[in-house]
């Protein structure tokens, strides 16, 4: 008999092992949120890039609000700060196409190399905020202003 099945012995009957299991997932998904949070230095867009955490969080709490929250954080602050920190990002990709545009219409088959040979502070700038040149295209592409 494995460890988990020992455990669920020591309930009288199935809603309390259940209600075990459910306060076994809060811990789990609280301990998940804190960690996340310190490794990626806050909780931006954790509904795209943990989805099944998300998912969790909701129906083990009710809204992701009340997840972070019960997991110590100030759910406020983190979403300004995500908010701050998307928009700064937004801003600074703009500002950086720009160059890597002028860059493009003088050499338009430039790859990456091309890039660090010519314009090595540019090409930092352009890992930075894509992680490469056919990135920072392609973010180009789906960014365009769209007619009115």
């Amino acid at each position: 008999m494995s460890a988990p099945e020992a455990g669920l012995l020591e309930f009288s009957g199935p809603e309390e092992a259940m209600e075990g299991s459910r306060e076994e997932s809060r811990r789990r998904v609280l301990a998940t949120i804190r960690t996340l949070h310190v490794q990626a230095g806050g909780l931006s867009r954790v509904h795209r890039t943990h989805a099944a955490l998300y998912a969790q969080a909701r129906r083990a709490f009710g809204s992701w609000r009340d997840a972070v929250a019960a997991a110590g954080l100030d759910y406020a602050r983190e979403r300004d700060e995500s908010l701050r920190r998307g928009l700064s990002l937004r801003d600074q990709r703009r500002a950086v196409w720009q160059a890597v545009a002028r860059f493009l219409s003088d050499q338009p088959e430039a790859d990456d190399e091309a890039l660090a040979a010519l314009r090595p502070e540019l090409a930092r700038r352009v890992r930075r905020c894509w992680g490469g040149l056919a990135a920072a295209r392609a973010w180009a592409a789906q960014n365009r202003p769209r007619p009115r």
